[in-house]
């Protein structure tokens, strides 16, 4: 029975710490629950300092996200009339990062606090973007192969329009200059039509399938409401699918046709390719939400010969039948596509910067 009280008499002055701790806990966060409502009677009869204590413990952790910038609004007017500048700079670029299209109101705003507000900036730090597009495949002839005595020519190429879609990350350095990383899914198809060869003209089409990761510096060359802009960068290019068709018209002794279709063409081609990209266009920006559309114009340039040189002859009826070899070419092209670009984040900044 002893042991008993002893240990109750232990537990007692526990459990009275215990609850020393937590209920003032409770009651600031009961208190935070009010803190805006508080902190705007003090601001109303002009105790500014009261409303910086009311405010600064809970105004981060304790208010939705309505209430936190309406809270910084009310600290960055605070410290402006109780003439500390620094601490108003913090608190109004939190407020603007939370809220950068707030506009003020002379009713309400004093006179010190909207001639601040006018010498800050916002820029677009993270961004998400999709695009759609089409792309206008072009190939180039590097050199030249054949099992009779008739080369291709440049000529003999030609591409056909497919779409393009892609997505994209950006990263904005200072307003005008950003980085972006993206993903796009690029189908090319192109045709070799060839001279007729023993009475016999071919035509070869291939239509690959690819994924492409630019790496685009984008640069804006006037910071307005509609902005052209100009960009260039690199990519790496993952061959996903190739097949091909080919076909022919006899005009020799034996007048007829004949094609062959779904021929795996992977296998003669190389699964990697690299090149530069150049673009320009214009783009119309939105303030809700926070966002721009871009029109652009991009050129394409592979420079990597996509051609197997030692599986040229990997499908014996292509050059048996149709006297196909193929070319040594690289890939390029223009493209034209629609972005439309949600900005994430927001750099804000004074105008001084």
């Amino acid at each position: 029975m002893k042991d008993k009280f002893i240990s109750v008499s232990i537990l007692i002055p526990i459990l009275l710490i215990g609850i020393g701790i937590f209920i003032p806990i409770i009651g600031k966060a009961q208190d935070c629950s009010t803190s805006l409502r508080d902190a705007q009677h003090s601001y109303e009869v002009g105790d500014f300092r009261t409303v910086l204590g009311i405010l600064s413990p809970c105004v981060e952790k304790n208010l939705n996200s309505d209430d936190t910038w309406r809270g910084y609004r009310l600290m960055a007017i605070s410290y402006l009339l109780l003439d500390n500048p620094d601490s108003a700079d913090i608190s109004m670029r939190r407020m603007l990062a939370r809220n950068p299209l707030y506009i003020p109101n002379p009713a309400i705003d004093p006179e010190e606090f909207i001639k601040a507000l006018n010498e800050y900036e916002y820029y677009p730090k993270i961004s998400l973007g999709a695009q759609v597009g089409f792309i206008d495949p072009l190939v180039k002839l590097l050199s030249a192969n054949t099992v009779t005595q008739t080369y291709s020519t440049q000529s003999d190429y030609s591409g056909k329009f497919a779409p393009a879609l892609g997505l994209n990350f950006e990263y904005h350095f200072i307003p005008f200059l950003s980085i972006s990383i993206g993903g796009d899914v690029t189908p090319q198809e192109f045709t070799r039509t060839s001279l007729p060869v023993l009475g016999k003209s071919v035509a070869y089409t291939e239509s690959i399938s690819s994924i492409s990761f630019p790496v685009i510096l984008h640069f804006d060359i006037i910071d307005k409401v509609f902005k052209p802009f100009i960009e260039a960068g690199a990519f790496a290019q993952l061959l996903t699918s190739a097949t091909g068709s080919i076909s022919f018209n006899s005009t020799g002794s034996s007048i007829g046709t004949a094609t062959v279709s779904n021929i795996n063409s992977l296998e003669r081609r190389k699964t990697t390719n690299y090149g530069f990209v150049l673009g320009a266009g214009v783009a119309r920006s939105f303030t809700s939400p926070l966002s721009e559309l871009r029109l652009t114009a991009h050129y394409w340039n592979g420079l990597r010969d996509m051609t197997r040189p030692d599986a040229r002859y990997a499908s014996p009826a292509l050059y048996q039948s149709f006297y196909y070899v193929d070319d040594e070419i690289a890939l390029h092209g223009f493209e034209m596509s629609l972005s439309f670009i949600f900005h994430l984040s927001l750099t804000i900044y004074h105008s001084n910067e």
